[in-house]
């Protein structure tokens, strides 16, 4: 699989929840840095005890919380354009790499992607594999043109009509 500078297309971010969801969480990992901080104060510990939680604890949980955040933002506003000018586009399979994360599998998708209204270009899709993804296999795109940000994944655009599944 190839993941250089020959990709032009960018997939759309998801982070697999609803943005609300995402929210909650980042604004619970910010409380939890809060909650931290305070429990440092009135703890009775050593200081280096102390030291330790504060400057390694409450700073992952504040880049954690940000990171969160700053995704459901990016994912919300990639699914808007999406919908806003998403064109139809027919998404080719010319790569697989399967790969697992201790839990949970994962198909790493080299697509050459073309349609009716979009100019051919390549990009590459990371999701949970689907039976019908193989190499050679034709799936649903949504495409906005404007620089190639995609998905494959459903998305109900400004006529009504949704777009873009795993189906042959």
């Amino acid at each position: 699989m190839s993941t250089d500078g020959n990709m032009t297309g960018r997939a759309a971010v998801f982070t697999g929840g609803s943005f609300v969801s995402a929210r909650c969480v980042a604004a619970l990992a910010w409380l939890g840095a809060l909650g931290t901080l305070i429990g440092l104060i009135i703890m009775d510990a050593a200081w280096w005890e102390k030291a330790l939680y504060g400057f390694l604890g409450v700073p992952v949980l504040m880049v954690v919380g940000a990171s969160l955040w700053s995704d459901a933002g990016e994912e919300r506003a990639d699914f808007a354009r999406l919908r806003r000018s998403g064109r139809p586009a027919v998404a080719e399979i010319v790569d697989m790499e399967t790969t697992t994360d201790g839990e949970t599998e994962w198909a790493v998708l080299t697509l050459r992607i073309a349609g009716p209204d979009v100019p051919p270009f390549e990009g590459w899709f990371r999701c949970e594999p689907e039976p019908v993804m193989r190499v050679g296999a034709r799936l649903q795109a949504v495409v906005d043109t404007s620089d190639n940000l995609f998905t494959l994944r459903p998305v109900r655009v400004g006529n009504g009509t949704t777009q873009g599944r795993f189906a042959p």
